[in-house]
């Protein structure tokens, strides 16, 4: 038994040297990473992340968010230098595989987003806006997360993002669901709150069928994931609003906002949302308001117009 105790006690040893050693290893290689970052020394940086094995997992993200940032800075003076936006999506999507920093995606919605507004087919706009609505909720997502993010970017710069990525949202044809942080907390356009910037309201893309209060089957797919983070965040109440295009009869369309309003609330109730809802109608009086219209034509205007805005109490 003494021999069994023994054995055991020299292994808790060894282990412990190992661990130690381990530690003061990584110490040391994250105190050069800090020290190439600084010098902007992205060869350095590279052959530290090549060794980086004694490190923890939060570590060797660190150093990844290093080298990510000062691919970032290069691809930023290449742009400034006069190298097209589309030229820089590799490298863009280098810089978001190595670590998911906020100005890279943002800069892959704008540059998506972009493109959709030059496309004159359809089914390459919805897709480009898909895709944008994608990368801006990433942007969300790595400002909210203060390892990724240590420096909070200004309010203005979130709230900037969040208006994008729900413009490219109502822009495509696919619901593109919203996303959650690695606990499984709602996120992106989901979030309730981004660091400082407080979301009091967002711009749902529930489509129904032509002259009626039924879902389409993007707006099935977008009340089910309402539901789902509605219940998650435990509100106790949230105010449903229908918008309205200009076009038709006002009174008319004002009465079916409302009803469509009503529809969602039922609905919600139905499937468990235990919350109270206020339903309103607000039809073509509070258009969706855009900073450049004259980059969208008149049936994205009203696609934007088009909308359920869920209210936070």
């Amino acid at each position: 038994m003494f021999i069994k105790h023994s054995v055991r006690a020299l292994w808790l040893v060894f282990f412990s040297h190992l661990a130690t050693s381990a530690y003061a290893e990584c110490q040391g290689l994250m105190q050069q990473g800090y020290d190439a970052f600084t010098r902007q020394d992205a060869s350095l940086l590279d052959q530290l992340l090549a060794s980086s094995d004694a490190c923890q997992a939060e570590q060797r993200q660190r150093l990844r968010v290093w080298q990510a940032s000062l691919l970032w800075n290069a691809t930023l003076q290449r742009f400034q230098s006069g190298i097209s936006a589309d030229a820089l999506i590799p490298d863009l999507q280098r810089i978001v595989k190595l670590a998911p920093l906020w100005q890279a995606h943002a800069a892959l919605g704008d540059i998506y987003a972009g493109q959709a507004n030059q496309h004159t087919e359809s089914r390459a706009q919805s897709d480009l806006h898909f895709q944008a609505t994608q990368q801006y909720q990433l942007a969300l997502d790595a400002i909210k997360d203060s390892a990724i993010t240590p420096q909070e970017p200004p309010v203005s710069i979130i709230e900037e993002i969040f208006k994008k990525a729900q413009i490219s949202r109502l822009l495509t044809d696919q619901y593109v669901t919203t996303t959650r942080t690695r606990s499984g907390e709602p996120a992106g356009l989901a979030s309730d709150t981004i660091r400082s910037f407080g979301v009091t309201r967002v711009a749902l893309p529930i489509q129904f069928e032509y002259d009626s209060v039924q879902p389409a089957p993007q707006g099935q797919a977008a009340i089910a994931d309402l539901l789902d983070y509605l219940n998650q965040q435990q509100l106790q109440q949230i105010t449903l609003i229908g918008h309205a295009d200009p076009s038709g009869d006002a009174d008319y369309n004002k009465k079916l906002s409302q009803k469509r309003a009503e529809a969602i609330a039922r609905l919600l109730k139905k499937q468990g949302f235990r919350g109270r809802i206020v339903a309103l109608g607000r039809g073509e009086e509070e258009p969706f308001q855009v900073d450049n219209p004259q980059q969208y034509s008149q049936e994205q205007l009203y696609q934007l117009h088009r909308r359920v805005e869920l209210r936070r109490e």
